[in-house]
C-alpha cells in the first residue's frame, strides 16, 4: 500500500510506530529503486518540511504499519517553537543524510554480484533460514539493476552450485 506518491501534496510528518516502510525514488519512465527503509521511531516527511515542497520520494508499506501522523497546521501551530521538537527533526534529517550516502557508497562501490550475496545472505540471517522467499522484482528494486542482469547473475550462482532456486524461493547451497 502506498503511503505517499513522488509530486503529491506533502500533508504532515509522520512518525513510524511500527512495521516497515520502503522509500524509493523513481525515475519519469516510472521505474522504482529502493532508497532505505524506515523503521519503527523513524520519520518521514521531515526533508520535505524543511525545504516546503511536495513528497520526494514514493513510500509504501512493507509490512502492515501503524503512523502518528501531525498535520503541517499542527506542526506550524504547536511545534515549531519546541527545541527538543526541533532537535528530534534535526537528528533524524542528519541520520538520513548519512544512511543515504552510505547507501549510496556501497552501490558504487561493490560490484552487482557482492551486492546480490550481501543480499541473500543478509535475509537468510534475518529469517534464520538458508531458504528465503525471493522475487526478483522486488530484489532489482533493492539491488538497484534491471531485472535482466538480476537473472543472469541468479543464473551463474545457480550454474555455479551456490544457489538453488525455485519460483519464489533461493536456497543457499554453498
Amino acid at each position: 500500500e502506498y503511503i505517499s506518491i513522488a509530486g503529491n501534496q506533502f500533508s504532515g510528518i509522520g512518525i513510524i510506530m511500527s512495521g516497515t516502510i520502503k522509500v524509493m525514488p523513481s525515475s519519469e519512465e516510472g521505474r522504482e529503486m529502493l532508497l532505505t527503509c524506515l523503521k519503527p521511531m523513524e520519520f518521514m516527511g521531515e526533508i520535505e518540511y524543511f525545504f516546503e515542497c511536495d513528497f520526494v520520494y514514493t513510500t509504501s508499506a512493507l509490512e502492515e504499519v501503524v503512523m502518528l501522523h501531525i498535520p503541517i497546521r499542527v506542526i506550524d501551530k504547536y511545534l515549531i517553537n519546541n527545541v527538543k521538537f526541533l532537535q528530534l527533526l534535526c537528528k533524524a534529517f542528519a541520520y538520513k543524510t548519512v544512511d543515504h550516502s552510505t547507501s549510496f557508497s556501497q552501490t558504487q562501490l561493490y560490484n552487482r554480484k557482492n551486492r546480490l550475496s550481501h543480499y541473500i545472505l543478509e535475509r537468510s540471517i534475518k529469517l534464520s533460514t538458508d531458504t528465503i522467499p525471493y522475487s526478483g522484482v522486488e530484489a532489482s528494486k533493492v539491488l538497484g539493476i534491471t531485472d535482466r542482469h538480476l537473472r543472469r547473475l541468479v543464473a551463474e550462482y545457480v550454474e555455479e552450485g551456490i544457489i538453488g532456486k525455485t519460483r519464489k524461493h533461493i536456497t543457499i547451497l554453498d
